[in-house]
């Protein structure tokens, strides 16, 4: 069905004024709640931190003992999220003198007014299922550890083990909005395995049960923007601006202590938040950020939504409902190779006939990243936008808005690439290239390769691929039967 670009732009403006419409409002009380926060700073000027600048030996030494090296890898991306969540978390409740510190003592120490609470944070990739009962008593040894160790150098031993999934036949809190971590009531059967903890006296492992708490949190970055539009009212599409920035600050903080000292050590101040807030909404600019949603050209991934009750075998097309309602079978294989060249290269391209299951795949590995990446889905080519720019131009201006960074990428999904136009397309891969922190995953027919590649025996040949990606290869995946191609540079 064709749309007019008289219609279009007819539903962006009115999309525009319905967002205006009480946006006045929301930031004179965005600025109160601000003003209020940095007048507890200045009123709390003598407050003393239960973390001290000038550490006690012991506390030295513990420091020195848990620095772990280089940070990298996929369980370091869910911890800075963590981090993230719970500095959003403190700063929406007007917790403005409240400290977070990621990689200190533990993975994230938390210095707020209900005193210091260590947070250990375990990830685990959604297709690797539940955490085995086997695996929490080994994660509950190493937390008893620390546990023992923060106790002789005089710190406190209030403590949370988070886990990203449930422990299979174990019910556990998940720890959600409204929630207090450290609130979470252990059923029997986690109260039993915290009592089962050998310390040697049962004084000191029935203290240790007692302070210590086990929750979930499979979706931080999801609660993260809850917590800013619940707290400013903005658009989800700015509050995920405003998550990832936090998010940068707290990956660059966990950075920084991996190599430092601990009385050098560097934290989130929370009301450096409200900086935070001040600087995006004054710099970015709603309208450009939202153009290209508005017209349906590209939009954030939404995974809350309910399946349609189409019937897959009957060849729907599969999309991110069907993928988080579970309806697909699962390719655990080919779904990590997609994901591997993903990140290592940039750029995955799944080909194959129609019905081979290259949209499955290419979903099912987006939505098993959901955490790591601000996936984005392109839907259509065609609009131009108010100014006369291209569609290939409003996505790389919303993929620049959303700020990508190292510790908060973004990711973008083309499904059917060879329903777009191939020249807006290439242009769209050539400026996808050009920024940092952006992976790309593309299905294609096969028989429809992406602009300029030929298959030939086996891999797709481009010749100016580095233009594509520079400075190294880009792989993808062919469907008849499933098998891996490459693209050469």
């Amino acid at each position: 069905m064709s749309v007019s670009s008289r219609d279009v732009g007819r539903r962006y403006h009115q999309d525009m004024s319905r967002r205006n419409t009480g946006r006045t409002s929301a930031e004179a009380n965005r600025r109160r709640k601000a003003q209020e926060r940095r007048s507890q700073v200045s009123q709390s000027s003598s407050r003393i931190s239960i973390q001290p600048e000038s550490p006690t030996e012991p506390q030295i030494k513990l420091w020195d003992a848990s620095r772990a090296g280089a940070r990298a890898g996929r369980g370091f991306r869910y911890q800075d999220l963590i981090g993230t969540l719970i500095a959003l978390r403190l700063w929406s409740e007007g917790e403005a003198t409240a400290l977070v510190t990621p990689e200190g003592y533990d993975d994230i120490s938390v210095d707020s007014k209900e005193g210091l609470h260590f947070v250990q944070v375990k990830s685990r990739r959604e297709s690797a299922g539940d955490f085995p009962v086997a695996q929490l008593r080994k994660d509950l040894r190493s937390v008893a550890k620390s546990w023992i160790k923060r106790r002789d150098a005089g710190l406190s031993t209030a403590t949370t083990l988070l886990l990203e999934r449930s422990i299979t036949r174990i019910p556990v809190t998940e720890w959600a909005n409204g929630t207090a971590m450290k609130e979470s009531i252990a059923g029997l059967e986690l109260s039993h395995e915290l009592l089962s903890i050998d310390l040697g006296d049962d004084r000191i492992t029935a203290n240790f049960a007692a302070s210590v708490s086990v929750v979930t949190c499979p979706n931080p970055q999801a609660q993260a923007v809850d917590i800013v539009v619940g707290t400013l009212g903005v658009p989800e599409s700015l509050a995920e601006i405003i998550v990832s920035a936090v998010c940068t600050q707290i990956g660059k903080a966990s950075d920084a202590n991996v190599d430092t000292d601990a009385s050098n050590h560097v934290s989130m101040d929370i009301a450096s938040i409200d900086v935070l807030v001040e600087q995006i909404l004054t710099t970015v600019d709603l309208e450009m950020l939202d153009e290209a949603r508005t017209l349906g050209i590209c939009e954030l991934i939404n995974w809350g939504m309910a399946a349609d009750g189409s019937d897959l075998r009957k060849g729907a097309h599969v999309g991110a409902s069907h993928v988080a309602s579970g309806l697909l079978v699962p390719r655990f294989d080919l779904m990590r190779q997609v994901i591997e060249i993903a990140e290592a290269r940039r750029l995955a391209v799944v080909s194959g006939p129609s019905g081979s299951g290259k949209s499955a795949l290419t979903y099912a590995a987006v939505h098993e990243t959901r955490n790591l990446y601000r996936w984005q889905q392109v839907h259509s080519l065609l609009p131009v936008g108010r100014t006369g720019r291209d569609a290939a131009a409003l996505i790389i201006a919303r993929i620049e808005s959303l700020r990508p960074s190292v510790y908060a990428p973004v990711g973008i999904l083309i499904d059917d690439a060879g329903r777009h136009d191939p020249h807006l397309l290439d242009r769209l891969l050539r400026r996808l290239a050009d920024l940092s922190n952006v992976v790309t995953i593309v299905s294609v027919r096969g028989g429809r390769p992406l602009p300029g590649a030929t298959l030939v025996g086996g891999r797709y040949y481009h010749s100016d691929a580095r233009r594509h990606i520079r400075g190294g290869t880009v792989a993808g995946l062919s469907l008849p039967k499933p098998y891996f191609v490459g693209w050469v540079a």
